[in-house]
C-alpha cells in the first residue's frame, strides 16, 4: 500500500508497522541551466517503545547507498560486503532485543535482506521476520542474470581472435608453399625431386637410338638425345610441345616448367639451382618420323593428365601380392560393396602387408595396407535403430578394385540385432530361457574377436584404428538421406548406411552453424 503524507491523508499509524519511509526533492539546481532531483528513504518500525530506525546499523557511505538513473552502467567503486551482520550499536548491552541485519549486495543489483527480532507488548511482533528487498535499478536483475552470459561470450570472442591469429600463420605458410590449390590436386603434386625415373645410365632402355628422341612409356619419360648419351626427364615436367616447318627441317620444341612460375601438379625445391632447362629444340629432315614422335609425346602427356596417378597408384597395388603365411581370420562376416547378390558374405584374412576377402561363392577382394588412409573399428554394445553393426571399415587413399568397380570405401560388418548369432553359429547354444542375455554375450563375444583382429592389423601394419565416439553421434544428412554420424578424433563418419560418409577434419577450413533451431551445419573445406 502506497501512502502520501499531505493534508488529505487520514491513515493512523499503529503499533506492528513497517513503512518504507521516503523523502523526494525536485527542482534542486545543480547549476544555472541544470536541475535535479532526489530521493532519501529509510525502513522504520512502529512499536510500543516508539519508532525504531531498521537501517541505522548499514554502513552509509555514498558509494554504497547511491545510484543514478543516468549512470546505471558505472561501477561501484568500493566492494560490498556479502553476508555480514551487523549490530544495531544503540541495542548491544541488551541481548534479547538485538537486531541482526544481513545485507547481501553485489556490483549492478543491491538486495537488502534484514532478519529482525524485536520485543514488544504484541505478540503477533514479538518474534516476527522482516525482510526488505530493494534493488538499485529496474535492469538491475536483468543485468545479474546477463552478466555470466557475457563473461562467457567475452571467451569465445577471445578464443576466435586465437583462432583467426593460427588461420593467418595458416594461410600465410600455405601461401608461401604455393598451398591455396585444391586438396585433390595437392595431393597428386609431384616433388621435382622424387621424378628420377632411372638411377643410373644402365637402368636406360635398350632399345634407344642414337641421336634419335625416345619415349618409355610405362616410366612417362622423354629420353632426350644429347650428344652420345640420352637425357631423361619426366613428362610431368613438360609444360607444351610444338612443331612447325622450315624447310626442308621440321621442328619441335620443348617448353618445360620452371620454379619461377607456378605449377600446380609440382613442387620445386626451395633452394633453387643456378641454371636450369627451359625448352629444348629439336630438328630433322625425316619429318614423318618427326610427327610421330610429336604425337607420341601429345599421347603420352594426355594419358598422364587424365589418370597417370591413378595409374600408378593402380599397378603398384596390382604388382604387389599378399604375403603369406595367414596371421588370423575373421569367420562368418559381411562384405559391403556387395560383391554379388543382395548380400556377400565370407571371412577376412590377414596376412602381412594386406587383408583379402574371400566370399562363400569363391570370390576375392585384395586390400592392401598401403592403400588404406584410416581405419575405423565400431563396436556395438547395446543395438540400437541408428548402430546396430560391428563393422571394420577401410577409408582407402586409392580406390580399391571389387570385381569391375572401384571403391574409396570397404568395410566388413557382422549385424548385432536379432537373436541369430553372426560368428560362431556352429556353437549355437539350444538354452534359449534367457534370449536377451545370450544376444549379449554373442555380442561381447563378436566385439572381442574384431577387437583381436584390429590389434593384429595395428601390431604388423602400423596402422592406428580410429573409434567413433557413439555418445557425441547426431542425426544428419551429409548426402540424400538421413543418418547417423559419430565424430571420431580425427574424422565425421557415417558407417552405418550407404553411401558410407567419412570427412576428414584436417581437410576442413571453416564450420559454420545456421538457424540453430534447425542444426543446420556448414562444412567449408580448404580447397575452396
Amino acid at each position: 500500500m502506497s501512502l502520501i503524507i499531505n493534508e488529505k491523508n487520514e491513515k493512523k499509524l499503529e503499533e506492528g508497522m513497517t513503512i518504507a519511509l521516503i523523502f523526494g526533492f525536485n527542482e534542486l539546481k545543480k547549476s544555472s541551466t541544470e536541475t535535479f532531483a532526489i530521493q532519501i528513504a529509510d525502513t522504520i518500525l512502529i512499536s510500543g517503545a516508539g519508532v525504531e530506525n531498521l537501517t541505522s546499523g548499514i554502513v552509509k557511505t555514498y558509494d554504497e547507498i547511491s545510484y543514478s538513473f543516468e549512470q546505471e552502467e558505472i561501477k561501484a567503486s568500493t566492494s560490498f560486503r556479502d553476508k555480514k551482520t551487523i549490530e544495531n550499536p544503540k541495542n548491544q548491552k541488551n541481548e534479547k532485543n538485538a537486531k541482526n541485519t544481513q545485507i547481501t549486495k553485489n556490483a549492478k543489483n543491491t538486495k537488502i535482506v534484514e532478519k529482525t527480532s524485536v520485543s514488544s507488548k504484541n505478540p503477533t511482533t514479538s518474534s516476527s521476520t522482516t525482510q526488505v528487498f530493494l534493488t538499485r535499478t529496474r535492469s538491475g536483475l536483468k543485468e545479474d542474470l546477463i552478466a555470466p552470459v557475457q563473461n562467457e561470450n567475452t571467451k569465445i570472442i577471445e578464443h576466435q581472435k586465437e583462432l583467426i591469429e593460427r588461420k593467418k600463420l595458416e594461410y600465410q605458410e600455405r601461401l608461401e608453399n604455393n598451398g591455396f590449390e585444391g586438396l585433390e590436386e595437392s595431393s597428386k603434386a609431384l616433388k621435382v625431386e622424387d621424378l628420377i625415373g632411372y638411377k643410373n645410365v644402365k637402368e636406360l632402355p635398350k632399345d634407344l637410338i642414337k641421336g634419335e628422341i625416345g619415349l618409355d612409356k610405362k616410366k612417362f619419360t622423354i629420353l632426350f638425345p644429347i650428344e652420345n648419351t640420352h637425357f631423361p626427364l619426366h613428362i610431368a615436367l613438360l609444360k607444351n610441345i610444338s612443331k612447325y616447318f622450315d624447310q626442308p627441317f621440321l621442328y619441335l620444341r620443348f617448353n618445360f616448367f620452371h620454379f619461377s612460375e607456378k605449377s600446380k601438379g609440382l613442387i620445386f625445391p626451395k633452394n633453387h639451382p643456378e641454371f636450369y632447362i627451359k625448352e629444348l629444340c629439336f630438328r630433322s629432315t625425316e619429318q614423318n618420323k618427326m610427327s610421330n614422335i610429336f604425337k607420341s609425346v601429345k599421347d603420352l602427356q594426355k594419358t598422364f593428365k587424365t589418370n597417370g596417378f591413378k595409374a600408378n597408384d593402380e599397378n603398384e597395388s596390382m604388382e604387389k601380392t599378399l604375403k603369406n603365411p595367414i596371421l588370423a581370420k575373421l569367420k562368418n562376416v559381411k562384405f559391403r560393396p556387395n560383391i554379388s547378390g543382395r548380400k556377400t558374405e565370407g571371412h577376412l584374412e590377414l596376412y602381412e602387408n594386406g587383408v583379402k576377402f574371400i566370399s562363400v561363392k569363391g570370390e576375392t577382394v585384395e586390400i592392401f595396407f598401403s592403400q588404406v588412409k584410416q581405419m575405423f573399428f565400431q563396436p556395438c554394445h547395446k543395438p540400437t535403430d541408428s548402430n546396430y553393426i560391428i563393422a571394420l571399415h577401410f577409408h582407402c587413399k586409392s580406390q580399391v578394385k571389387v570385381m569391375n568397380k572401384f571403391f574409396d570405401d570397404v568395410q566388413v560388418f557382422v549385424e548385432a540385432l536379432g537373436s541369430a548369432r553372426e560368428i560362431g553359429k556352429d556353437n549355437e547354444s539350444d538354452d534359449e530361457n534367457d534370449e536377451e542375455e545370450i544376444e549379449k554375450k554373442e555380442r561381447m563375444k563378436i566385439n572381442k574377436e574384431f577387437e583381436e583382429f584390429v590389434k593384429k592389423i595395428e601390431e604388423h601394419a602400423g596402422l592406428i584404428c580410429d573409434i567413433p565416439f557413439k555418445e557425441l553421434g547426431f542425426m544428419g544428412m551429409p548426402t540424400k538421406g538421413l543418418v547417423f554420424l559419430q565424430p571420431t578424433k580425427n574424422y565425421l563418419v557415417n558407417l552405418q548406411e550407404k553411401p558410407f560418409f567419412v570427412l576428414c577434419l584436417d581437410e576442413v577450413d571453416f564450420v559454420c552453424l545456421e538457424r540453430v533451431i534447425v542444426r543446420k551445419l556448414i562444412l567449408l573445406y580448404k580447397d575452396y
